[in-house]
């Protein structure tokens, strides 16, 4: 079945016609592109997942990716955000749903949030107090995406079996990280929201320096880590780094060299280290640019605000970063007051 998409600096819209399934229950137009557990997540500890239930204390990466609906006729879920502003893939293989859907802007956002804290949910109809609530239905084989802070409804007329999972991605993050407030003042609990979510910012801000500067800051055994894995996925062959695409699959080479230069670094300095000089253009000889969105500049622009403005206590910094601090030095030195970067032979700009 053919599907059309559409970006309008929100999130995904699908088309008619829904995107067909194949037998592992993956969509056709891939959403692992773009989700940041394929992208950011330090890909051996999700290779070393072996508890198959979402145990937390087992957990390795965030296990959100997929899942399997089964609603009977008559279920009802009301008015709700996905965890941690995520957006979410669809697909109704049999059955159908009916979806109340309502644009995530400011105005809505405080109606929802103090609906929730109100404690009057089962008296008071959502849809009637926000504004541009929409009603959809979804018949079987249809695919939905919902984008990041859509509020939304579900009813099941009929027994339904549904794949689904969410993700986080690059292009609206600010509006991830105002869900995930809400989330803290209206007190959701643990269970029901996205596992690792600042570890996972921290990973997203690593992986974007590297990228630009070649300047890793993850720990040198996760990076020898993340080598081998690259390694046994790639065949030992040297891939391009695409941000839009796949910012974890970054060159075997630049990993190898990277980890060379600590032990030489280590084995052969006595004295005080000096820090490593800025790369620039001149230095690294000619090469490729790589272009960043608007939207992904912006976002993470927002991810260093806020992962700055967090006390040490909740900053949750993951063991595979080397140092937090130097991470977002790193990254607001390159950026500079415009949100211009020169790393390596990288460079790319916001035009203000």
């Amino acid at each position: 079945m053919a599907s059309s998409y559409s970006y309008d600096g929100v999130g995904w819209v699908a088309g008619a016609g829904g995107v067909k399934l194949t037998a592992g229950g993956d969509t056709k137009y891939r959403v692992d592109l773009v989700d940041w557990v394929d992208n950011m997540w330090p890909r051996h500890l999700k290779e070393k997942q072996i508890e198959p239930t979402n145990a937390i204390a087992e957990m390795k990466y965030p296990k959100v990716q997929k899942y399997c609906l089964m609603s009977v006729k008559g279920c009802y879920t009301d008015f709700h955000i996905d965890f941690g502003g995520t957006s979410v893939w669809y697909h109704i293989l049999r059955g159908g749903k009916v979806f109340w859907l309502v644009p995530p802007t400011v105005h809505n956002l405080e109606i929802y949030e103090e609906w929730v804290l109100s404690g009057k949910q089962g008296d008071i109809f959502l849809g009637d107090r926000v504004d541009g609530c929409q009603r959809v239905e979804l018949k079987q084989g249809y695919t939905f995406l919902i984008p990041s802070g859509w509020i939304h409804a579900v009813y099941t007329p009929e027994d339904t079996l549904v794949f689904g999972g969410n993700f986080l991605h690059s292009f609206n993050i600010p509006m991830q990280l105002h869900i995930y407030e809400i989330e803290d003042r209206t007190r959701v609990n643990g269970k029901f929201r996205y596992p690792f979510y600042y570890e996972m910012c921290w990973y997203v801000l690593e992986r974007y320096v590297f990228c630009l500067t070649k300047r890793s800051h993850l720990t040198k055994e996760y990076r020898r880590e993340s080598m081998l894995i690259g390694l046994m996925v790639g065949g030992g062959k040297e891939k391009g780094v695409s941000l839009s695409l796949s910012l974890s699959l970054c060159p075997s080479k630049q990993l190898i060299r990277s980890i060379s230069e600590d032990s030489d670094t280590s084995s052969k300095s006595q004295g005080p280290v000096s820090p490593e000089p800025p790369r620039t253009p001149a230095a690294e000889g000619p090469s490729k640019w790589i272009h960043l969105t608007e939207f992904e500049l912006k976002g993470l622009k927002a991810l260093v605000e806020k992962l700055e403005s967090l006390p040490d206590n909740k900053k949750c910094v993951p063991e595979g970063i080397r140092d937090a601090s130097a991470l977002l030095g790193d990254m607001k030195v390159r950026a500079g007051p415009r949100w211009c970067w020169w790393g390596g032979s990288n460079l790319f700009q916001e035009v203000l």
